[in-house]
């Protein structure tokens, strides 16, 4: 996974998937939207492959939540009922700060508790530029 700065001031997100859950990204007007992609294959089986990169652009105060099966497998739902189960509640606490966002995934989440969770999740940010003339503070070791 990795985030870098678009010319737009937005953010492009590029990842690789080894059949994980898509990653979820929840847009500053609540909208969230799973990022499907082919699978490779897991990481160690096969070295000499070439992993396939995604790209997806990121507006500015996306957030990004990458999580394993644990959090949405259901045995008496499908899993698409638990990915869109687990969209709903990321629209809906969008505005929350990242660590609560993560905290009411974790309580609120679609699965029958059976299995391991693990949630990452991350924000982009705005970069500010910096004034035009000013430095950074430098200091000399004596």
């Amino acid at each position: 996974m990795g985030a870098e700065l678009a010319s737009s001031a937005d953010w492009t997100l590029r990842w690789s998937t080894a059949g994980h859950p898509p990653p979820l990204v929840i847009t500053p007007d609540h909208r969230a939207d799973h990022l499907l992609a082919d699978p490779d294959l897991p990481l160690g089986i096969d070295s000499t492959l070439r992993r396939h990169e995604h790209a997806h652009p990121l507006p500015v105060d996306a957030t990004v939540v990458f999580f394993t099966d644990g959090l949405v497998e259901h045995r008496d739902h499908s899993l698409d009922a638990g990915l869109k189960r687990l969209a709903a509640i990321a629209a809906a606490h969008a505005d929350l700060p990242v660590p609560d966002l993560v905290r009411v995934l974790i309580e609120e989440h679609p699965s029958d508790g059976h299995d391991d969770m693990a949630v990452l999740a991350v924000r982009a940010q705005r970069i500010r530029p910096s004034r035009p003339g000013r430095q950074a503070h430098r200091t000399n070791p004596s």
